[in-house]
């Protein structure tokens, strides 16, 4: 009888270990994400000198030129501003000044300068 009352015990408890994992789909599979319409508004390059410091924007353009070690020029239809990119914020992407990209950073005010210190730079579709 204990025999039986074990073996019983051990399938019911295999079993809700196996319910709890039932949907588990592997570290390795890509997940997927919202592919819907977004509601992102974009700053344009002439009102980031009125932003606050540290504030987070997003901005839709060119990169126009490299003007020194990690600094860009980044332009849209309302003027440039400077923008700081780190090497590793590039992730493997190469853009030339004819694609348009999507930088997303925050408002970096100096004593003299206001510039956009970016962590996110992709390729506007």
């Amino acid at each position: 009888m204990k025999k039986l009352f074990l073996t019983v015990s051990v399938i019911l408890v295999w079993n809700l270990f196996l319910a709890a994992f039932a949907g588990y789909t592997g570290a390795n599979q890509p997940s997927g994400g919202y592919t819907g319409t977004s509601d992102l508004h974009y700053t344009f390059a002439r009102d980031v000198k009125s932003l606050r410091n540290d504030e987070f924007i997003t901005l839709k353009g060119y990169i126009i030129s490299k003007i020194g070690n990690e600094k860009y020029m980044f332009k849209d239809d309302s003027g440039t501003v400077q923008v700081e990119i780190d090497d590793e914020d590039w992730r493997g992407l190469n853009v030339g000044a004819s694609d348009r990209v999507i930088l997303q950073g925050e408002v970096d005010r100096d004593w003299n300068s206001v510039t956009v210190d970016v962590s996110s730079v992709q390729l506007d579709k």
